[in-house]
């Protein structure tokens, strides 16, 4: 058993490599062929919780209201 001021450490994979896993291996042969420049998503999606955040500040995002 490790000490309490041990500390560990995991590397998990990014949501788009475990979306990607969850294909069957015909359709990443198909994604592997596709010829699409790198995309940073976390930055993407940093981008996206600030414009939430902003908008919600703002009381222009109701998350709730479906129509």
């Amino acid at each position: 058993m490790a000490a309490a001021d041990d500390e560990i450490t995991y590397t998990l994979p990014s949501m788009l490599e475990l979306a990607y896993h969850a294909f069957s291996r015909e359709e990443r042969k198909w994604f592997d062929g596709l010829e699409v420049l790198p995309v940073d998503l976390q930055v993407c999606c940093e981008s996206i919780f600030k414009i939430i955040k902003f908008n919600s500040h703002a009381d222009r995002f109701q998350p709730c209201n479906i129509t």
